[in-house]
C-alpha cells in the first residue's frame, strides 16, 4: 500500500511536470498578455520571459518591454526594446509605429553608473537597492536617472557614501575608497550654495554636500563652481572623531564690476574727433596731452 501511495504521488508530479512543461509559447504569450492587461505587470515579465525561452518569438521582447516601463523599470525596458529591434523580422517591426521614437525616450531615462573602487566584492547600494558588488575592474551598470544616496560597504570597512545626480543618456564615475574601521572618522562636507564639486587630497569625491569616511591626518579640501571663487583648505581629521565641515563660497566678480576694467576704457571728446583708449593691461597708464587728465594708451581714433 506504501508504495503503492508512492506510485501515485509520484504520477501526480510526473504530470503537473510535464503539463507545465507542456505549455506552448503561445498560451504563455496569451497569460502574459492577460497580466498585463490586469496591471500586474511583474507576472506579465514572468510569462514573457518563459514565453520567450519556449518559442524565441521575439514579438513577446516588445510586450517584455511595456511592463517594465509601467513599472519604471527603464534600463530593463531598454534592454529588451533594444532585443526586440536586433531579432524582430521587418515585418514583425513595421507593426511597431514610433519604435525609435520610444528607444529613445525610454534612452533619456536611463543613466550610467561606474563605481570603481579599492576594495574587491564590496556591496553597492542606490536608493535602497543593491545593484552589484565591486571587484578588480569597475562596477557598470545602467540604472534610472535622478538623485539617489549611493553607498559602498564591506565588513571590517568604514561604508562610502555620496549622494550621486545621475542625468540620462550619460557615464557618471564614482571613485569610492574604504578605509578600515580602526582608522577612520566620519566626515561630512557642506558648501553654499550646495552641488559644488569636491576634491579632497587631489581626488574627486563628487558634489556636495558629501559624507565619507577619512584616515586621521591632515586633508587639502578643493571646492569648485562656476561662478565662484575657488575655495582651498586644509582640515585635520582624528580617528574615531566625527566632524562636519560647511563652507561658503564667494561669487566671482563679473569682469565689468572690476575697478581696472573701467578705468582702463573711456571715450574722449576733443575738437569734434571721437577718441577710444583701451588699456590692453592692468597697469598704469601713461599722462596723456588731452586735458583735462590722463588717458590710456594706445589711443585708437574713429573718424
Amino acid at each position: 500500500m506504501q508504495a503503492l501511495r508512492r506510485f501515485l504521488l509520484f504520477f501526480s508530479v510526473f504530470l503537473f511536470a510535464t503539463s507545465a512543461f507542456g505549455q506552448s509559447a503561445a498560451e504563455l504569450k496569451k497569460e502574459g498578455d492577460a497580466a498585463f492587461l490586469a496591471r500586474r505587470y511583474s507576472d506579465a515579465i514572468t510569462a514573457y520571459d518563459k514565453a520567450y525561452a519556449t518559442g524565441h518569438d521575439a514579438a513577446v521582447l516588445y510586450n517584455k518591454a511595456r511592463s517594465h516601463e509601467a513599472l519604471e523599470q527603464y534600463p530593463e525596458a531598454l534592454a529588451a526594446l533594444e532585443k526586440f529591434s536586433e531579432e524582430a523580422s521587418p515585418a514583425v517591426r513595421a507593426k511597431v509605429s514610433g519604435l525609435s521614437t520610444l528607444i529613445n525616450e525610454i534612452r533619456s531615462r536611463v543613466a550610467t553608473l561606474v563605481v570603481k573602487a579599492n576594495v574587491e566584492g564590496a556591496r553597492v547600494t542606490l536608493r535602497g537597492v543593491e545593484i552589484g558588488k565591486t571587484s578588480k575592474d569597475s562596477l557598470r551598470v545602467q540604472i534610472v536617472k535622478g538623485r539617489g544616496a549611493l553607498v559602498v560597504e564591506k565588513e571590517g570597512y568604514a561604508p562610502f557614501k555620496q549622494d550621486v545626480d545621475l542625468p540620462g543618456e550619460s557615464s557618471t564615475i564614482i571613485n569610492a575608497i574604504l578605509e578600515t574601521k580602526a582608522a577612520t572618522a566620519s566626515v561630512k562636507i557642506t558648501t553654499n550654495p550646495p552641488r559644488s564639486s569636491v576634491t579632497i587630497d587631489g581626488r574627486a569625491v563628487g558634489a556636495s554636500p558629501v559624507e565619507l569616511d577619512l584616515t586621521p591626518k591632515s586633508h587639502t579640501i578643493e571646492i569648485e563652481r562656476e561662478g565662484y571663487d575657488k575655495l582651498q583648505a586644509t582640515v585635520s581629521v582624528e580617528a574615531d572623531k566625527p566632524r562636519t565641515f560647511d563652507f561658503e563660497l564667494h561669487e566671482s566678480p563679473s569682469i565689468l564690476s572690476r575697478w581696472w576694467f573701467w578705468t582702463g576704457i573711456g571715450v574722449v571728446v576733443a575738437g569734434g574727433v571721437v577718441l577710444t583708449f583701451v588699456a590692453l593691461k592692468e597697469k598704469d597708464a601713461p599722462a596723456g596731452t588731452i586735458a583735462p587728465g590722463t588717458v590710456g594708451a594706445p589711443l585708437v581714433v574713429w573718424r
